[in-house]
């Protein structure tokens, strides 16, 4: 298909890294270990980003619209019954406009699972620069929250496409990205502290599908409104990170005062006797 005058053939992607070292080393060097070239490229995305919109005009727009319309029909009639033309049929536009913006489903899954990719990289980024605290933690989940609300539809299709996400290698990128949250949420401690901000996070998603807007059952028997549901789980999601710091702090005061520990265990060896 000829190239539009004035518009370039194909949509800039944005390049993130993998998030899966961050994931698993963050013992106090999450700043230090943050290269001059990666916050160079922060900034040349920026203002790519801008560059981008001021010669585009709605063209962003008109690709989210696509990846939405999408969605909704991978969610109604399954991701391999869904064709392009039934897409653009949805949209209200020729089959060769669509072509303009994507070339195949698989584009539009790309790109879209990317989106949801790129925000939680703009997240981890800002919460590996904040200091390691409740409040910080608090944040982390109330940004995440959002994502999770806009991005939606995005997590619907991996639940219902899981074999998909595999094979494309889409799946592994997630959990990758799932795996740099977690490491801003846990801080060390006791298991219990890592499976504490693993379920944190998983309320977030669980908030999405809890509303009776969701089309989800769970939300339609519930019947909470969006925010009801989202502000339920957050409270859930900022108990488990509140214990996680209490756990901490026990185990720090049991550690400074081994006598104490000690007197309590001979408490207990004595009502046992």
């Amino acid at each position: 298909m000829p190239q539009r005058p004035n518009e370039p053939s194909d949509q800039p992607r944005r390049t993130r890294s993998t998030g899966s070292g961050r994931a698993s080393g963050r013992s106090g060097s999450r700043a230090t270990g943050r290269s001059e070239g990666r916050a160079e490229s922060r900034t040349s995305r920026s203002e790519k980003s801008r560059s981008e919109k001021g010669r585009s005009g709605g063209r962003s727009d008109t690709r989210s619209r696509i990846q939405e319309v999408a969605l909704e029909l991978f969610a109604e009639q399954g991701y391999d019954s869904t064709s392009l033309r039934e897409i653009a049929d949805r949209l209200g536009v020729t089959k060769a406009a669509l072509y303009y913006h994507f070339r195949s489903k698989e584009e539009i899954v790309v790109a879209t699972v990317e989106d949801f990719l790129a925000d939680i990289d703009d997240l981890v980024e800002w919460a590996e620069e904040q200091p390691r605290t409740s409040r910080t933690r608090h944040e982390v989940l109330r940004r995440y929250s959002d994502i999770v609300r806009v991005r939606f539809p995005s997590m619907r299709f991996f639940q219902q496409n899981p074999a998909g996400m595999h094979r494309s290698g889409l799946g592994e990128r997630f959990q990758e990205r799932m795996g740099a949250l977690h490491g801003v949420l846990y801080d060390g401690g006791p298991p219990q502290n890592r499976v504490r901000a693993l379920l944190a996070i998983v309320s977030m998603h669980m908030a999405a599908a809890l509303s009776r807007d969701s089309g989800m059952p769970i939300g339609v028997g519930l019947g909470l409104s969006v925010e009801e549901a989202n502000q339920a789980a957050l409270d859930v999601a900022f108990d488990l990170v509140d214990a996680e710091d209490a756990a901490s702090a026990k185990g720090t005061t049991d550690a400074e005062d081994p006598a104490s520990a000690r007197g309590a265990e001979d408490s207990g060896d004595s009502e046992r006797g």
